[in-house]
C-alpha cells in the first residue's frame, strides 16, 4: 500500500505532466483534498505555469480548498 507522501507525489506527477487537461485538472482537485505543504507548493506553481486557464482555476480552486481548512501544517515546509 502506498504511503500518503507516495500518493502525493503521484499526483504532482500527474499535476505537472498529465497527458490530458482532464488528468492534470482531476489531480489538482485531489492535491486540494489531500492537502499538505508538498501540495500547496506544486498548485501555487501551476497557477503560475498552467496551460490553460481552466488549469489555473482548478489550481486555484484547490489551494481555496487547503487554505480554507485553516491547518498550519499545510504552509510548512515540504519534506
Amino acid at each position: 500500500m502506498a504511503s500518503f507522501n507516495e500518493v502525493i507525489a503521484e499526483m504532482i506527477v500527474l499535476l505537472n505532466k498529465g497527458a490530458s487537461r482532464d488528468a492534470r485538472m482531476g489531480a489538482a482537485v485531489g492535491l486540494g483534498r489531500a492537502g499538505g505543504p508538498a501540495a500547496v507548493q506544486a498548485l501555487r506553481v501551476v497557477m503560475h505555469n498552467a496551460r490553460t486557464g481552466e488549469e489555473r482555476g482548478a489550481a486555484a480552486a484547490a489551494l481555496g480548498e487547503i487554505l480554507g481548512r485553516g491547518q498550519p501544517a499545510d504552509l510548512a515546509e515540504p519534506e
